[in-house]
């Protein structure tokens, strides 16, 4: 998403770039795709002025993005966050290993972070001259990390299914480090996912509450009409649901299919596919 990003400043596409090694066409089919979430991309692919407020930012653009809407909740009245955001993106720019929660590694080297989070504040006070120039002040135990982080790793909001298991909004399923101190918190957000053979595991996350959320981050939400091939009733089944992503978080029956969408999902059965509309 970085060389997207700095590609679409220049006003071009990495496949027109003299590239030793062209990223993979998924790669850069992912990375517009998060670009456009973390609305640094319109849908033409074009470059916002979001987008480039964040590649003036050194720093990865998931990053540059917390930052920025950081300043925009503290502008807006939300005391604090912005301190944590410079220091939640220190802690991560220091590359901090260690299955904990992003609390826990902020109490640990908060103090230590200090000066590079002063950094990350001097430079948003450079870029944004509404912002005020006061100093940071020192870590605290993170009462917005939860949000920051869903700013950042808008797909990997993680739903708890069971034990250590959780569905992210992303798509995926992912667990937890063994004996993770986030182990059976109902929502969390995981920073750092690792693949192994085993699926997809998370060593660094932060739990977070879906009120907050849902105030504070609305536009992660959407309401959508679902209908497929219900095998098990035998029937068509549409039903109206609200979701984070690619988690369902209500639904109810919808009514009144046409006859054209009940052909469509007769004809999805035989590939057990899915439709949105």
């Amino acid at each position: 998403s970085s060389l997207l990003l700095e590609a679409a400043l220049w006003g071009c596409e990495p496949e027109g770039l003299p590239l030793l090694e062209l990223p993979p066409a998924a790669n850069l089919l992912a990375g517009r795709r998060l670009l456009q979430q973390l609305e640094a991309l319109d849908d033409q692919h074009h470059l916002t002025p979001r987008g480039r407020l964040m590649a003036r930012l050194p720093c990865h653009p998931r990053l540059a993005h917390l930052l920025l809407c950081a300043a925009d909740l503290e502008q807006d009245g939300l005391d604090g966050v912005l301190d944590e955001a410079c220091y939640l993106v220190a802690l991560l720019e220091e590359e901090k290993r260690g299955a904990d929660r992003l609390s826990s590694l902020l109490v640990r080297y908060g103090s230590a972070l200090k000066p590079q989070a002063q950094r990350w504040r001097e430079r948003l006070s450079q870029l944004l001259p509404a912002l005020s120039r006061k100093s940071v002040g020192t870590a605290s135990v993170g009462n917005w990390l939860g949000l920051l982080a869903a700013l950042a790793w808008p797909d990997r909001i993680g739903k708890l299914r069971s034990g250590s298991r959780y569905q992210l909004s992303g798509g995926q399923s992912a667990d937890l480090a063994p004996d993770h101190s986030l182990t059976g918190r109902d929502w969390l957000v995981g920073v750092d996912p690792s693949l192994s053979a085993e699926g997809i595991r998370l060593y660094q996350a932060e739990a977070v509450d879906l009120p907050v959320l849902q105030r504070y981050l609305p536009e992660l939400f959407s309401r959508e009409s679902w209908f497929g091939w219900d095998e098990r009733e035998g029937r068509v089944r549409a039903e109206q649901q609200v979701r984070l992503g690619s988690i369902v978080l209500e639904r109810q029956p919808l009514a009144n299919l046409s006859d054209e969408q009940k052909a469509l999902c007769l004809r999805m059965n035989a590939s057990r596919g899915r439709k949105y509309a």
